[in-house]
């Protein structure tokens, strides 16, 4: 689920960097309405998708059967956690981006359980770097530095080479 400081480094990124449309928001949820304004604002195409079916849903989908490539930026927004297998999920985002293209990532550090249907995994900036290893990283940034003993999450960009 994002929160202020997850809009805010998505807001922060769409300034920062050349990203480019249309943008695919993956595990997007009922939390679309977050985030298609920003892009809005920002004269970008934005589509949610989502395995399960809610308001705001564009393509009703799984991203790692979903095989339309191209896509200029793609959101994966506290979506890795919720897998069994959080590197599937990034590699999949890098096959579906064109070259250049940005992926905006975020994940928990520490946080509280949150079954979206299962809650797997806490992700280290480690283990970030790892997940994005096969793209040029830009940044990553925590929400509350070297501190994992409380609330904390993680916010990437990368980009594919």
């Amino acid at each position: 689920m994002p929160d202020a400081w997850s809009v805010a480094q998505v807001r922060r990124a769409i300034s920062a960097y050349p990203l480019s449309g249309p943008v695919l928001d993956v595990g997007a949820g009922e939390y679309s309405s977050w985030f298609r304004p920003l892009f809005h604002e920002a004269g970008l195409t934005y589509i949610a998708l989502d395995r399960d079916q809610c308001a705001g849903i564009d393509i009703h989908a799984d991203v790692l059967s979903y095989r339309s490539s191209g896509w200029g930026s793609i959101l994966c927004l506290s979506v890795a956690e919720h897998a069994e297998r959080p590197k599937r999920i990034i590699d999949r985002c890098r096959v579906l981006l064109r070259r250049g293209g940005h992926l905006l990532f975020a994940a928990p550090i520490c946080w509280e359980r949150h079954d979206f249907p299962s809650d797997y995994w806490r992700i280290l900036p480690d283990g970030a770097r790892l997940m994005l290893s096969r793209m040029e990283l830009l940044e990553l940034v925590t929400e509350n530095g070297d501190d994992f003993t409380m609330r904390n999450q993680l916010f990437a960009v990368a980009r594919k080479r």
